[in-house]
């Protein structure tokens, strides 16, 4: 009986050991399952971040091209409104100074004619005053050099005048070109400076969604090794249990 109890034991044993053998075979296989599990699940995460970051850097990509494209369509539109208006404004003015070179060359024309016509009258005088008193043909001639005098001084305000509009049309022309080529300055910085905040703004949201991706992927790697230990300690503490009945069950059986 005691011989026949001892094989019963040792077959127990045997049996026991088998039993823990299997279930920690059973329980690797589960571990290297779940961990093949959790890379492949991984894996498609990354795919498909990597899928999305790719995407979004392409439609990035696509939106910049377009606002380069249509920032260049505004830029050239407006140089060719520029440049035509310069050239209308020049054409006005060759057309404004056109005009003042035909007017002066009406008047002096006319001023030429009238002096043609004062000398045939002065020439005649002349005849006639030489039959006059030589007090009235000094009279006459101080008159003519005053006469003279007075449409010369006019004359030269004249063209003063004429010179001095001139000048301050070309002045406000150049002005007013300037301080369109300043706007059109202004707004290309205003632009670049827009692109730029909105490039800044574009990288700090890749940044925060990098790093909420890390933090998730982090959160779940302390997850799956929070729930392993919780395993391994329940897996400890059923085998100890077993352990533990069985023997308590070869006691009972001794006594």
């Amino acid at each position: 009986e005691k011989r026949k109890k001892e094989e019963q034991e040792k077959a127990e044993r045997k049996r026991k050991e088998e039993l823990e053998k299997a279930a920690e075979e059973k329980r690797k296989k589960e571990e290297q399952e779940k961990a093949e599990d959790e890379r492949k699940r991984k894996e498609e995460f990354e795919k498909v971040s990597e899928e999305k970051r790719k995407k979004e850097e392409q439609e990035k990509a696509e939106d910049e091209r377009k606002r380069k494209e249509e920032f260049e369509k505004v830029s050239e539109e407006k140089r060719k409104k520029e440049e035509q208006e310069k050239a209308e404004a020049e054409r006005k003015r060759k057309e404004e100074l056109e005009m003042a070179a035909e007017e002066k060359r009406e008047k002096e024309e006319q001023e030429k004619a009238e002096r043609k016509r004062k000398e045939d009258l002065e020439k005649a005088a002349e005849e006639k005053r030489k039959k006059e008193e030589q007090e009235k043909a000094e009279d006459e001639r101080k008159r003519k050099e005053e006469f003279e005098k007075v449409s010369e001084e006019k004359r030269k305000k004249e063209e003063q005048e004429k010179a001095e509009d001139e000048r301050k049309r070309k002045e406000e022309f150049e002005k007013v070109s300037e301080e369109k080529r300043k706007k059109v300055e202004k707004k290309r910085r205003d632009d670049l400076a827009k692109t730029a905040e909105e490039n800044r703004k574009k990288e700090q949201e890749k940044a925060e969604a990098e790093r909420k991706r890390k933090e998730e992927l982090e959160k779940a790697a302390e997850e799956k090794k929070k729930k392993e230990e919780q395993e391994k300690v329940e897996a400890e503490r059923k085998r100890k249990e077993e352990l533990e009945k069985a023997a308590e069950e070869k006691r009972k059986k001794e006594e």
